[in-house]
């Protein structure tokens, strides 16, 4: 390896220890104390195991953390870590909320605001593959919540289409035997 070739792997290697990642969690929040609200899930739907979920530190944890609702236009199009104190479980996943209008919403109609694909990166489901995101990476296509993998290098939202987003819903399908929200 060539003297300038070293030196560049070891500033690679310093800037990813000395800089946070781009697709870190953010935010964990430990449920506090207070149980959360438990939501029935709706009847004709498909029952939910949180084992296919992408789940923070392996705590029945949607979105590490963060509100779904705050996603939406409704909730300010701009992920807010939630509050312990202000949550609710549905499909053995618990969801923390910014607000308790945030909550209400998210009890009046749970599907609308679950994460497409399990919480997992849609570009990688779209190729068959189950892999992390950074809950900060999203877009709202038709209505749904897709998350995506991002780091120093990449944004897996880049380019993704609506061919995509098609291989990515028969991929869940395929895995799980729950049809695309629509």
């Amino acid at each position: 390896m060539s003297h300038l070739a070293t030196r560049v792997a070891r500033a690679a290697v310093l800037l990813g220890a000395l800089l946070p990642s781009a697709c870190s969690s953010g935010p964990v929040a430990v449920p506090s104390g207070v149980p959360p609200v438990e939501v029935a899930i709706p009847p004709g739907a498909p029952p939910r195991e949180s084992t296919r979920y992408n789940l923070a530190d392996d705590l029945p944890l949607a979105l590490s953390g963060y509100d779904p609702v705050s996603y939406f236009p409704e909730g300010g199009s701009r992920p807010t870590p939630g509050d312990p104190d202000l949550s609710a479980r549905f499909g053995g996943v618990i969801y923390l909320f910014a607000t308790r209008e945030h909550r209400d919403l998210f009890l009046a109609d749970p599907l609308h605001y679950e994460p497409a694909h399990g919480g997992w990166c849609s570009y990688a489901m779209a190729r068959g593959q189950q892999a992390s995101c950074d809950p900060t990476a999203f877009l709202i296509e038709d209505g749904r919540l897709l998350l995506f993998h991002r780091d120093l290098f990449s944004d897996t939202r880049d380019g993704f289409t609506k061919q995509d987003l098609d291989a990515a819903d028969r991929q869940w399908e395929q895995l799980t035997g729950e049809p695309p929200r629509r």
